[in-house]
């Protein structure tokens, strides 16, 4: 229903980036390699979600309309916790290209296969198998991550399965509290 809600359709590739959207988060890396994969690839639709700061989506809006893709981005604004496991289940994959927030382990708590920027802060979130790493503000790294669970279903659907096992093993309040 939220693809549909959004006018996405189910064979579409659908991206998801979602929390407190400011420049920390690295968006315009995201963009550019996300336009990068679009110009092999139509079949993609990328959405942000979240808490915008003002300015700051006013810059990602015109850096969309510089790379001439504003029909495949979805700019939302910020929805209810209880509604977020929809969004994350409509979506195929997750792209935290810079500084992280809680949202990633929301996702990874859905079964998303995620795209993380490479460092020591985030290793944990990916040492599952469940996610791809790049090095972050490295446009073609990240593009090439996108290609990889953009063009093998086979891989997300084994990320997917893994991020499931990883949030009950390793992401439980339970084990957190150990």
């Amino acid at each position: 229903s939220i693809r549909e809600d959004l006018g996405i359709k189910e064979e579409e590739l659908l991206l998801i980036s979602s929390g407190n959207l400011n420049k920390r988060k690295d968006l315009d890396v995201l963009i550019e390699s996300f336009a990068e994969y679009l110009a092999d690839y139509d079949d993609a639709t990328l959405l942000l979600l979240g808490n915008w700061e003002e300015d700051y989506r006013t810059q990602i809006e015109n850096t969309i309309l510089d790379y001439s893709i504003r029909d495949s981005v979805v700019l939302h604004g910020r929805v209810d916790n209880k509604k977020l496991p929809l969004f994350y289940n409509a979506a195929d994959f997750g792209v935290w290209p810079g500084k992280l927030g809680s949202t990633i382990i929301e996702a990874i708590g859905c079964g998303l296969p995620v795209i993380v920027s490479d460092s020591m802060a985030t290793e944990f979130l990916i040492d599952n198998g469940n996610g791809l790493s790049f090095q972050r503000g490295n446009v073609a790294d990240l593009r090439s991550c996108i290609e990889m669970y953009g063009q093998d279903s086979q891989l997300r659907s084994e990320h997917s399965d893994l991020a499931r096992k990883y949030a009950v093993t390793e992401l439980e309040w339970s084990q957190i509290a150990k």
